[in-house]
């Protein structure tokens, strides 16, 4: 007996933006500016560009997190192709291919490998939308070597709820994945070089107590920020260095330290 798939009317249910209350979140946001002096000139600036201020706990928030430091979401507009390789592994390649109605941005993922016949191959390939101002992503298609599958219907009239929660779980394992292999590792070590040529003094990230924390020390100094801004800059006073969770968390500080600094 064949299970038919169900499918959801799009239009008589509430639309994937609408139900974490998109648009209103960010009109409310705006309106409390000029209410809250005491908010930093950074957090007005997050407002007025559309970014989340809290990303959600659920599937798309936490996905949204971890591709945040794979790679760097600006960096893909602007080039419009990323590639990241790692020694073992297969490319990881980014593509940036438009923007929708709602200012929302479509990405596709993937890992190729070319197959003994020349064909290259899809071991994944999937298509991600982007919502900067939510502080999410979902997935949208995935193409694999056994098929393709699609999320919403060409006409975007329908969703296949089963296969959405799937997919984004799928998504969140990828990422996960990713996050344990040598991409990042990579990535970290190109930046030492450049702050190394930039401050003459190599960069180590070190241990914070028994609490699994890292602090990152460059030189002498520590990675801090500017007081209301967040502003990423260096301190002789290791009391006032910022603590971060884990290695990636020191490694994005890095990287806005790098743009800051325009390191060539």
């Amino acid at each position: 007996m064949v299970k038919e798939t169900r499918r959801v009317d799009v239009k008589q249910s509430k639309p994937f933006e609408d139900k974490f209350g998109n648009r209103i979140v960010r009109s409310a946001h705006k309106r409390e500016i000029e209410k809250k002096p005491e908010l930093s000139k950074s957090t007005k600036e997050r407002i007025r560009s559309g970014k989340a201020l809290r990303v959600p706990s659920n599937v798309y928030g936490r996905n949204y997190n971890k591709i945040s430091k794979i790679v760097d979401l600006d960096e893909l507009k602007e080039k419009g192709y990323i590639k990241l390789k790692s020694e073992g592994f297969m490319d990881l390649n980014f593509d940036y291919l438009r923007e929708d109605d709602q200012g929302r941005h479509i990405i596709a993922m993937s890992h190729y490998y070319k197959h003994p016949s020349g064909d290259m191959i899809a071991d994944p390939d999937m298509e991600l939308r982007i919502d900067e101002e939510m502080g999410t992503i979902e997935a949208l298609t995935y193409q694999g070597p056994f098929g393709y599958q699609e999320v919403y219907s060409r006409d975007g009239k329908y969703v296949n709820p089963k296969l959405k929660k799937s997919m984004n779980s799928f998504l969140s394992t990828w990422l996960t994945t990713i996050q344990r292999t040598e991409y990042l590792n990579k990535r970290a070590k190109e930046y030492e070089s450049k702050i190394q040529g930039h401050s003459s003094e190599p960069y180590e990230i070190i241990d914070y107590g028994t609490t699994g924390k890292k602090q990152l020390k460059i030189g002498k100094k520590y990675a801090s920020g500017e007081r209301g801004t967040g502003k990423p800059i260096l301190t002789d006073n290791p009391n006032l260095a910022y603590t971060f969770k884990n290695k990636s968390e020191a490694e994005s500080w890095l990287i806005k330290y790098d743009k800051l600094t325009e390191v060539d």
